[in-house]
């Protein structure tokens, strides 16, 4: 498992889509990580073969990374190691979305902090 893939796909996607990638469900394009992601099961799938040209979608994951802003490295990355049982994947993405969320709980509270600071004056 690329680590350091992963977490650059981690990093485009952001906390709350890599939060919702985690509900998908392995072995499948409808409803994996990516797609998860991306929005309600099989929209990815959908967007991927209107990009592609085809119904008949042949997977590609440069189609599948691209409505998510991913490579097509870091789609297959994510995308295989989402899909392997030994939890390695999941252990990352919760350790990502920790440090995240404590970034962005500071950045809230400090924006908060400053609109009570500014007095509007009329």
């Amino acid at each position: 498992m690329n680590k350091e893939l992963i977490t650059r796909a981690f990093e485009t996607l952001g906390p709350e889509r890599v939060q919702r990638g985690l509900t998908g469900e392995r072995a499948t394009s409808r409803s994996c990580f990516l797609a998860r992601a991306y929005g309600p099961d099989g929209a990815l799938e959908d967007c991927a073969r209107r990009l592609a040209g085809s119904e008949r979608l042949v997977v590609s994951w440069g189609f599948f990374g691209l409505p998510l802003g991913l490579t097509a490295g870091e789609a297959a990355e994510v995308a295989h190691a989402f899909d392997r049982p030994e939890g390695e994947f999941r252990a990352l993405a919760e350790e990502w979305l920790e440090q995240n969320r404590v970034v962005q709980e500071t950045c809230a509270a400090v924006s908060a902090e400053r609109e009570t600071d500014t007095v509007s004056v009329a």
